[in-house]
């Protein structure tokens, strides 16, 4: 009797998952203008000025999604 108690005590547990939502923020990058008007070299140095900055923007969103989801494990 005691041990039919116990397995319905265990049974009556639930587990319940959450899913975890990414912010949104960490979704989008920087937006970067790919059809300018480069004339100048002035013009393309600002152009990869921006692009650097476009690609260490969406960098650290990804390390921080990535940290985000293996911080459950």
């Amino acid at each position: 009797m005691i041990i039919f108690l116990i397995f319905l005590t265990a049974c009556s547990e639930k587990i319940v998952y959450v899913k975890e939502q990414v912010p949104t923020d960490f979704l989008e990058c920087e937006n970067l203008d790919m059809d300018r008007n480069m004339k100048t070299n002035g013009d393309f140095a600002l152009f990869v000025i921006d692009s650097v900055s476009a690609y260490k923007d969406c960098k650290a969103k990804l390390k921080a999604i990535r940290d985000f989801v293996e911080g459950d494990k």
